[in-house]
């Protein structure tokens, strides 16, 4: 996921009302998730993800479709996007199903993009950017329909190809990072990079998009003020950080090889720059002994920064499970936010850690520097981040999703549905749920 300045926008503070957990009976029929958040220059909250069919009824099927909901700041749907205050796209692939989102930005016009991915017609999943006008509507100057598709990046005769995160240049250029699979499970990390017209701009590698034949992942993706574009991987299992020259090229000044070696075992979920322009990722790492979340701070020239924590990174255990982290921002105190869940081996849970700038985590929120959200419901078991955005007066952002076994007048079904909640700056107390995947 891509968190760049363009997410700490002034948002209008609201009356502080304590959170109530989600009852049963808020529960609906439909499936939703949230991926990915950002703040648009209004100040709404533009949220993409994936919905599907009626759960409750024993005869009814999975659609897999991309949604992306805008919400006014009080949480209400906003109705002058697309009529409804969401949109649906389904099947631009020609596969049926599986549509979804996973990362979005606002351009200079207001514009949305999101990246994700669709199943094509030959049941493999295809790399999707689709643009949206800011009232909601397909914006045909794009490509001529609204979207691109691409397969095959890797030449694995069409297996899988996924977005995972998106970001624009100074050229408003359009940066994609993902995988493709050259064999059912053999995915390789890609870059692509289209023109404001979604043209493959073939100046970049001379093809729109470059392969990394020796690392995967592609989670975390940030450009930073030379248009050089960071994106995290995988190397051997090893988490690392590439960095890109505009032309598409690995930068051998960073690191002396085009990439930096994060510590550790594990995986590299987001990516940002300070306002320093260092480099924070966030993921977890395992010892073998369970995951645990893992915050690193690079310098510009690709080696770990020892200033932050004395190592260039910290890491925090709360039990002997997982802890993940998927999602960071910078608020404008300097703080570092992280987002992610935990699991206690009966349930995952979300957290939101906050980090001074010297990587000890800051006990001024919520009195020891992270908080832990469990839904009080007993139906709901698992309540999971997967992205944050800070607004100027401080108050955090969450989307992710709630998940449990609800019993319907049919048979118990499994829920799963998109949540936006909001969280006091300081304290780490709920201000409100603003908002659920509800239609």
């Amino acid at each position: 996921m891509n968190h760049n300045a363009d997410r700490v926008i002034a948002l209008s503070l609201l009356v502080a009302i304590i959170a109530t957990p989600i009852s049963a009976a808020a529960y609906t029929c439909q499936s939703s998730n949230g991926n990915a958040l950002v703040l648009d220059a209004q100040n709404r909250i533009v949220v993409t993800g994936g919905w599907g069919g009626n759960r409750c009824h024993p005869l009814s099927s999975y659609t897999g479709d991309m949604i992306t909901w805008r919400f006014n700041g009080d949480g209400a749907l906003d109705p002058a996007f697309n009529g409804a205050g969401y949109v649906i796209q389904h099947d631009v692939a020609g596969g049926a199903s599986s549509d979804i989102g996973d990362d979005l930005v606002v351009d200079k016009n207001g514009n949305i993009l999101i990246t994700g991915t669709s199943k094509s017609s030959n049941q493999y999943m295809d790399m999707v950017i689709w643009r949206y006008r800011p009232d909601g509507t397909l914006d045909t100057g794009f490509n001529g329909t609204g979207y691109v598709i691409h397969s095959n990046a890797a030449g694995g005769d069409d297996y899988n190809d996924y977005g995972y995160a998106i970001a624009l240049d100074s050229q408003g250029r359009i940066i994609v990072s993902g995988v493709s699979n050259t064999e059912f499970y053999n995915p390789k990390l890609v870059l692509w990079r289209y023109n404001p017209d979604g043209s493959l701009d073939t100046s970049f590698n001379g093809t729109g998009y470059v392969v990394r034949v020796d690392g995967a992942g592609g989670y975390g993706l940030a450009v930073d003020a030379n248009d050089r574009i960071l994106v995290t991987g995988a190397i051997n299992g090893i988490p690392v950080v590439f960095r890109y020259k505009p032309d598409g090229a690995l930068d051998k000044g960073f690191n002396g090889k085009g990439y930096a070696d994060l510590a550790g075992v594990g995986d590299a979920r987001d990516l940002t720059l300070d306002a320093q322009g260092r480099i924070l990722a966030v993921g977890s790492g395992d010892d073998g002994s369970g995951r645990y979340m893992v915050l690193w701070r690079i310098n510009a020239d690709g080696t770990l920064d020892t200033s932050f924590n004395g190592t260039g990174y910290a890491s925090h255990r709360l039990n002997d499970y997982w802890t993940n982290g998927f999602s960071l921002t910078e608020d404008p105190n300097g703080k570092i936010l992280v987002a992610g869940d935990t699991y206690n081996g009966q349930n995952y849970d979300m957290v939101i850690w906050r980090y001074n700038a010297d990587g000890t985590l800051d006990t001024a929120f919520n009195g020891k520097g992270y908080l832990i959200y469990a839904s009080a419901d007993p139906e709901v078991n698992s309540d999971v981040a997967r992205d944050l955005a800070v607004a100027a007066d401080g108050s955090i952002l969450i989307t992710g999703g709630i998940y449990g076994r609800v019993t319907s007048s049919y048979f118990p079904y499994f829920v799963q549905e998109m949540v936006l909640w909001r969280y006091h700056h300081d304290t780490g107390q709920p201000i409100q749920i603003l908002a659920t995947g509800t239609l």
